[in-house]
This record gives structure tokens, sequence and C-alpha cells, in this order.
């Protein structure tokens, strides 16, 4: 295995401050209950596996909608740019 690069590092970091970020934005949701679907981009984001966390919220956007300020989040810090 080899050992993460500089950026590598760096970039995971970022995610995961976007993972925690999203984790309490979504816990404050459905009576504290949260979103299950952004709870699995905030795991994808965990992982490094940031492609199937933008997916996942793809896939679940209809449903994310419905939360604008999670929402919001997840188009400006995980999607910077792209369409979402």
């Amino acid at each position: 295995m080899n050992p993460e690069s500089p950026e590598q590092k760096i970039d995971q970091e970022k995610y995961n401050d976007i993972a925690n970020r999203l984790e309490e934005l979504q816990a404050k949701e459905n009576d504290g209950r949260g979103i299950g679907c952004v709870q699995t981009v905030v795991g994808c984001l965990r992982r490094g596996d940031v492609s199937s966390a933008k997916v996942a919220a793809r896939t679940d956007g209809d449903k994310i909608i419905s939360y604008p300020e999670v929402y919001d989040f997840i188009k400006k810090e995980l999607f910077e740019g792209e369409d979402y």
C-alpha cells in the first residue's frame, strides 16, 4: 500500500471537514433522526470516496432538496460549480 501523498492527505482532511459539517446539519432534521440519504453521503466522504458521495447526493437530490440548508451546503461544498 502506498502512503498518502501530502495532497491526498489535505484533500481527505477537506472532505472530512465537509462530512463533519454535513453530519451536524442533517442531524437537526426529522426531529433529530437525521436524513438517511445524507448519512450515506457522509459515510462516502469519510471513506474518501468522493465520487460515490456525489452519485449518492445526485441520486437522492429530490429528497435532499426538501432540506434547503443541507441542499445548499452540499451544492456549495461538494460540487463547487459542477452540476448538482
